[in-house]
């Protein structure tokens, strides 16, 4: 029994190394690797707190010194990195894209700053501070676009949005289709209830839908915003080839719908019906 034992132990040795497992054949962790191990991943209420600090601090010294831009800078970009990280651990929330905006509307920088209002508008259209953000920032946009008939349909049928929570709308909607179904099985049954089954279709229809339009134009139309300054926008994807499709560059803060990219440039649509090829990393999508 003995020597089966001995004859067994060195096989299983030899299996646990192939295997990686016994510890003779364990590699050492390197310096980087246990100062990573070692070191405690911020929590999300660290990084909120560092980011309001170094946002506060941007104030600060901009207050302070108006003209000491390069300190405020590299402070509102903390505040912007902490944010980031935020969003990086999974927190979709309408405020932190909110507070993202509002640091690179201080830093300057009015094309981020509107991608980033639009994302927090996306996600809770009846704040009004991310209603005024989005509008203050709008109104620094020095390239005038003026509506196309497309964009204003879409606005009329979204007239609703910032005014009504989506929740209350779909809540309204299946209240609507549950009296509907309910006055169509009364119909069918009593020859009653015509009515509350066309008043329950009617206000599902035009509340659901309204929910419907909504997804189909935002997931239809992937939003796009230029974030470079005098970008030139041209006929084709290259500027080698093709003539610029309008006489003045597009400068940082143009809202557009990318409707598709090829070789590292993106063919969009303005607001204005208007199209043009850019650079692909001229603009940020939403």
């Amino acid at each position: 029994m003995n020597r089966r034992r001995a004859a067994i132990l060195p096989m299983l040795v030899c299996l646990l190394c192939a295997l990686g497992l016994a510890p003779a054949a364990t590699e050492p962790a390197s310096a980087h690797e246990t100062k990573q191990a070692d070191a405690p991943a911020e929590s999300p209420r660290d990084l909120l707190a560092r980011a309001e600090s170094a946002f506060e601090k941007a104030r600060s010294i901009l207050d302070a010194d108006p003209a000491d831009t390069k300190a405020a800078a590299a402070a509102l970009d903390e505040s912007i990195a902490a944010s980031r990280a935020m969003l990086g651990l999974g927190i979709e929330n309408a405020s932190i894209h909110r507070n993202i905006g509002t640091a690179y509307m201080l830093r300057g920088d009015v094309g981020r700053a509107i991608a980033a209002f639009r994302r927090a508008e996306r996600i809770d259209p009846t704040d009004p501070r991310i209603r005024d953000s989005l509008a203050a920032a709008r109104a620094r946009v020095r390239t005038a676009v003026t509506p196309g008939t497309r964009s204003r349909v879409e606005d009329a049928l979204l007239f609703w949005r910032g005014r009504i929570p989506r929740g209350v709308l779909l809540t309204v909607g299946l209240a609507g289709w549950a009296v509907g179904w309910l006055g169509a099985m009364l119909r069918l049954f009593t020859r009653r209830g015509a009515g509350a089954a066309f008043a329950g279709a009617a206000v599902a229809t035009l509340t659901l839908g309204s929910l419907l339009v909504e997804h189909t134009i935002v997931t239809m139309n992937p939003a796009a915003v230029i974030v470079q300054d005098n970008t030139i926008g041209y006929r084709g994807p290259s500027e080698s080839v093709y003539t610029p499709t309008f006489e003045e560059p597009i400068h940082t803060g143009v809202e557009a719908v990318i409707l598709e990219t090829r070789d590292g440039w993106a063919r969009l649509r303005l607001r204005s019906g208007a199209e043009t090829w850019v650079p692909a990393d001229s603009i940020e999508k939403i």
